[in-house]
């Protein structure tokens, strides 16, 4: 299962998945999603009760070592820049599966990281807490996929 899925759960005493991760919940929700009967159609992660006005927002973003920055506000919303192409992947259910298992399972998020405090533009916020919202990754998981992949 986990190498087919890549979905690391475990079975609790009446043979009922446990998942712990709320990265891998997501991913399976939307793998199972066309087989959900409509009366369970409130277990489906959707994007219609998300809300759409945002400022500006201080945060702390934790990066991996491996990446280097010298004006990390800048830089960090330059790249923030391809959450446009992101989301779309993100929104199209296949795309979605098929990313999952080619970059986010492949590259755990674990290691160690430095903290940047920034200020995310506006334009940006809304896309950020979206894909937060379809897939369970932190503004910092995000941020990180936006510096590995190169659109």
């Amino acid at each position: 299962m986990s190498r087919k899925y890549h979905l690391l759960f475990k079975l609790d005493s009446q043979n009922r998945l446990i998942l712990y991760d709320q990265l891998q919940i997501h991913y399976f929700l939307r793998l199972i999603e066309p087989y959900i009967h409509p009366s369970m159609g409130r277990k489906v992660i959707s994007a219609k009760n998300f809300s759409t006005t945002f400022a500006k927002k201080r945060t702390t973003i934790y990066l991996p070592m491996t990446i280097h920055l010298s004006k990390p506000t800048v830089e960090i919303n330059k790249k923030l820049a391809t959450l446009d192409t992101l989301n779309d992947i993100i929104m199209d259910r296949n795309r979605y599966i098929s990313f999952y298992k080619n970059v986010i399972a492949n590259n755990r998020f674990n290691g160690k990281t430095k903290g940047y405090q920034i200020v995310i533009d506006e334009p940006f916020n809304r896309p950020l807490r979206l894909i937060k919202h379809q897939t369970g990754l932190s503004f910092s998981q995000i941020v990180t996929i936006c510096f590995w992949i190169n659109w």
